[in-house]
């Protein structure tokens, strides 16, 4: 007599085509994310927000990124350039505050516009004379900050208005 083979008695198989909004309870968890506000209007909001946590890290640069290149709009900014380093007097980290500006450019081409090489030189002379809180508790002995390079530089562009 041959070996009992097992065999497949019962089989299901569901799908479906309902959404996360279709009521009742799609509605209700997204008036729970979102409050007693309209669920509906906010349904589109909450799958972003959720798509974009989602995505890889490179993804989201990239669309920051190409938004940059595509915002072309005129508008009111002032640049500024810092030392981030908590070790710099208050007083000397703020490199440059550009003047208050109409302009069309990105936020890349407007970094290129300011002289920050001169800027850079200039703010390094004092630098490197300014001692490393940090390091002197550490080796008990005096260490000088390092030449500030263009990466360590914090450059932020204040948008005050759009047209």
């Amino acid at each position: 007599m041959a070996p009992e083979m097992p065999t497949l008695n019962n089989f299901s198989y569901t799908t479906t085509t309902n959404t996360t909004a279709d009521p009742p309870w799609g509605q209700a968890m997204v008036a729970q994310r979102f409050g007693e506000r309209d669920a509906s209007a906010n349904f589109v909001d909450l799958l972003n927000e959720q798509q974009q946590a989602h995505q890889p890290k490179k993804a989201r640069k990239a669309r920051r990124i190409e938004k940059e290149r595509n915002m072309t709009d005129r508008r009111l900014v002032q640049v500024f350039v810092a030392d981030p380093n908590e070790n710099i007097p208050l007083d000397d980290c703020l490199l440059y505050k550009g003047e208050i500006k109409l302009t069309d450019s990105t936020d890349q081409e407007l970094f290129y516009e300011i002289g920050i090489i001169e800027i850079l030189t200039k703010h390094n002379e004092k630098r490197v004379t300014i001692l490393d809180k940090d390091l002197m508790r550490q080796h008990g002995q005096e260490v000088h900050l390092e030449a500030a390079r263009i990466s360590d530089l914090s450059m932020t562009v204040v948008t005050i208005a759009e047209f």
